[in-house]
Order: structure tokens, then sequence, then C-alpha cells
């Protein structure tokens, strides 16, 4: 029977295909697929928003290993023999992944593509322990503080505000809208600045993150806990104090931050911002400046400035709102020592592209120079008074110098 079954699987491996995956997985495919039972018990346990994607990766994969049906790629895993290190599923995904780089496949898409074949046989208990993706990412945060105030010179008055805030709390653009399947929203509201409505640097901000809220792994929800720079806190508090004038009363903590009216629904019915209107900014804003700097990547760069100035990575995973080994109400009470932590390491401040122009140091030195040049007029003030000159003597006696020095008066 296992030379029988040797005979297919040695076929399988042979019939495997690098393909065009818009021309092969079409949306009846996808369908077919979406029904059969195993794929329903996997994606009852994967987040609403990430199943159209997961869905098409593993049709794609199916194409390529010319298996139509995603039971029998579950019933490779029942046929091993350790001791020959037999491993079908395994061995399927690697000669998968080594036909995908020697055919130029993106590493990007071949991540995706193994991210959901695992994810399939983990919902189903049946775990690939022996395949390992060779998945290199290009460098994170390749552009400079230069870069992003430059680009920052492309939004709007309002895309610059929202852009301050992405930069210290880096959100997913995928946090400004609705779930379809639950309709919960995730939009930041004043309410997440836990100070508010004090706002100002250092501000802890908190905020329920969308991804994965209806996945097993976050029963109660994933928190992301940031703290606001010196330029995000100063653009709220301009931005607070402009949305109050045109309200005519104080904001409630519960309203949303970012919004637009809705002209349809009267003038006073405000709206938070959606995603499409996210990356509309970030595409004008690129159009405008020619620099390619998306939501994603701001994300990367946080998470790079962070890791140079010394802060932990399971931190760090709280900040950018990954998954983690600390329970949501341990994240509450280790926000003042984070606060503190953030402050020792300057964080916010290397993370402030327009607060950080000039460093506090420069500053200090600048006062004392003022402070010195101040001192110095006064002690000639205090010496004109003694030889009791008047202003308009002084003035007089000051033109004329200029004139000798310029050469339009000569003494002979």
């Amino acid at each position: 029977m296992l030379d029988l079954f040797t005979e297919q699987y040695a076929q399988l491996l042979n019939d495997i295909r690098i393909l065009d995956v818009e021309s092969l997985v079409t949306e009846d495919y996808k369908k077919v697929i979406r029904n059969n039972p195993d794929v329903s018990v996997w994606l009852d346990k994967v987040g609403y928003s990430t199943r159209p994607g997961y869905v098409t990766s593993l049709c794609y994969f199916l194409k390529c290993v010319n298996l139509e049906d995603p039971g029998r790629l579950l019933d490779l895993k029942g046929h091993d023999n350790q001791r020959q290190r037999f491993f079908p599923a395994e061995r399927l995904a690697e000669v998968w992944m080594s036909k995908a780089r020697q055919q130029g496949l993106s590493n990007a898409m071949i991540k995706r593509t193994m991210d959901a074949v695992r994810s399939f046989f983990k919902s189903n208990r049946i775990p690939l322990i022996e395949v390992k993706c060779s998945y290199k990412p290009r460098p994170k945060a390749d552009f400079t503080d230069e870069d992003l105030r430059a680009f920052r010179e492309g939004f709007n008055w309002y895309g610059k505000i929202l852009f301050d805030f992405m930069l210290s709390v880096p959100v997913r653009d995928g946090q400004f809208q609705r779930c379809e399947n639950c309709g919960q929203d995730f939009f930041p509201r004043w309410e997440n600045i836990k100070t508010f409505p004090i706002i100002e640097a250092y501000s802890p901000f908190t905020i329920r993150t969308q991804k994965g809220h209806e996945s097993d792994e976050y029963p109660d929800g994933l928190t992301q806990a940031c703290f606001l720079t010196e330029t995000a806190a100063r653009s709220l508090n301009n931005y607070k104090d402009l949305k109050e004038r045109f309200l005519d009363r104080k904001l409630k903590p519960s309203e949303y931050i970012f919004t637009h009216q809705k002209g349809h629904m009267g003038p006073r019915h405000v709206a938070p911002i959606g995603t499409s209107t996210i990356i509309s900014f970030f595409q004008q804003a690129l159009t405008r400046t020619g620099k390619k700097i998306m939501p994603h990547r701001l994300r990367a760069w946080v998470n790079t400035i962070l890791a140079t100035r010394g802060i932990d990575k399971q931190v760090r995973d709280v900040y950018l709102g990954h998954t983690c080994s600390y329970e949501q109400g341990y994240i509450m009470q280790m926000i003042p020592k984070w606060q503190q932590t953030f402050r020792e390491a300057k964080a916010m401040e290397h993370l402030d592209i327009m607060g950080a122009i000039v460093p506090p140091q420069d500053l200090e030195a600048k006062l004392l120079q003022i402070e010195s040049l101040q001192k110095e007029i006064d002690r000639l003030k205090v010496q004109v008074d003694t030889t009791k000159m008047c202003d308009e003597d002084f003035e007089t006696m000051m033109d004329l110098l200029h004139k000798i020095r310029e050469g339009r008066i000569k003494i002979s």
C-alpha cells in the first residue's frame, strides 16, 4: 500500500507548477473551497478580515500542487514514516517553495501562501513542523527623517495632523473600518488618550486593535499601548481647539478623533474617516513628493527606531499591536513603568521628526547665548547713561559712524 502511495506521491511532486494566481483562482473555485468542511473548520478560527486572503492563498497552493480537494492535502499528513523521514505534506511544501524561488516568485507571496497553508493544518490540529519558510524581508525603514519631513509636506493641513498621529501611534490602516461580520468599530477616539482632555508629550494612548479580534487567539481583544510625541500632541491640541470652535462645544471623550462631515446627513453630523481615505491621503502625498511611504512602512520605521533605542521586543510588540504574552489587564498596569522606560531612552524624541529638529541640549546652549548677549546690551546701556548722552545724540553718532565706514564721509 505504501509503495502505491509513494508512486502517486512522486507523481504529485512532479506535477508541481508555479502558476499565475489571477487566471486560475476564480471566484467560483474559491466558493467551492469555502464550502469544504475542513476549510469551514479552519475559517471559523480565523479573523473575518483575514479570511479572503487566506482562502486565495490556499486555493493558489492547491492549484500549484494539482490537488483540487483540501481534504487530500490533509490526508498527506497521515502517510508518514519517521524512520525514513518521510513527511509528505512537509515535503510537498518544501518542493513548492524551492520551485517558487527558482521561478522568481516574490518572497512576500511565498510567505503569504505558506502562512495560509500552515494555518489550515494548524486549525485541523495537524502541525507542519518540518517546513521552514526562508522569507527574507527587505530592510525596514529604508528612509531618513529628512524623507519623512519632505513626505509630510505632501499632505494638506488635515493630513499632516493624521501623519503626526500615526508617527507616534502606528495603527494599521485597517483600524479605520467597521467589521463587516460583527459590526464593531475600532476607530481612534479621544478617550484613547488616557490624559484627555489634557494632551501632551508622552501621554499614553491605548486602543483595541481590529486585527484578530474574532480569532480564538485573542478572545479579549488585543490592546495596543503607545505614547504621543511632542509634535503629535501639539497637532492634536490644535485640531481639538479647531473642532470645538466649529462645534461650539467641548468634545466628548467617546467621539471619534478623525472625522469628516456627511453633508447629506446634516451639517452637524460627522463620521469617522475610513481606510480608503487614509490610503488616498498617503497616495496624494506620494504623488506630490515622489516618496513612497505607506502606513505599514511607518510601522516598520517606528519599530526600527524603538529597537535602536533599546526598547525590549515584547514591549515593541505591545506598541505595534502584535501578539504578545502580556495579558490585557497586565498591560494597563505596566504603562507607567513603560512610560518611564521610554522617557529614559528618549524614544519619543527620536520618533518625532518635527519636534526633535532642535535637540534639548542645543536649545539650552542657544538660551545661554541669548542671556549672555542681553547682559552685554545692559552693560552698554549703563555706559551710555553715565555719559548722559540722550537717545537722539546716540543715534546721530551711530549714523555718522556707519557713513564713515561706508566711505560716504571722509575725514581730512
